[in-house]
């Protein structure tokens, strides 16, 4: 019986080998803090309700391709010059991993919601009836309100939208009004 496989004799790599295998654990280590932050916060990662653009992309890759960004941004270098970090880069990108994927995701959950449904100011590009009163005519090229609910779009004349606005604007404001009211009385939380 040989004793070979008991002696290990270190095999001797090339500085350019090192650098390849850490570009490529660079990427693998992206992959798995992504992974782990976005299992963390109970976030599918197939999910699609991080991405406000149109059409969204899955939060896993939104994640990733931003902390990628990140990385790039870092040692001042464009996605397509990814072979071009130095040994150095790649360790210091691998040490503030943790940091940047936590920076990605306050920038991505850290977008502040509304409770108002989308309202967009537009030219109409067709005569049509107001969607509150009927009597009200829009003309095309004329401005109108548009509030997006789920995926109808309700068009409004200026004369009912700006009626409209201005009870919200009261019902908000009575609103911040209680709230602030029930922080005095709050007890915090030890």
């Amino acid at each position: 019986m040989s004793l070979s496989w008991r002696c290990w004799q270190e095999v001797p790599t090339t500085k350019q080998k090192t650098r390849l295998a850490a570009k490529k654990s660079l990427d693998d280590f992206v992959k798995n803090a992504v992974a782990k932050a976005l299992l963390v916060r109970k976030l599918n990662p197939k999910g699609k309700e991080l991405d406000k653009q149109k059409p969204p992309r899955e939060n896993f890759v939104l994640v990733k391709s931003s902390v990628d960004t990140k990385i790039f941004s870092m040692f001042g270098r464009k996605p397509n010059q990814r072979s071009e970090f130095t040994q150095q880069e790649l360790d210091k990108a691998q040490a503030q991993l943790p940091q940047l994927v936590n920076e990605v995701l306050k920038e991505v959950l850290g977008r502040p919601k509304s409770f108002l449904p989308q309202l967009i100011v537009e030219d109409a590009k067709s005569s049509h009836n107001c969607r509150f009163n009927k009597d009200h005519r829009i003309r095309k090229g004329e401005k109108r309100l548009t509030a997006k609910e789920g995926r109808e779009k309700l068009r409004y004349c200026p004369v009912c939208a700006v009626h409209f606005l201005r009870l919200d604007i009261v019902t908000i404001q009575n609103t911040i009004a209680a709230l602030e009211a029930s922080q005095s009385t709050a007890t915090p939380v030890a």
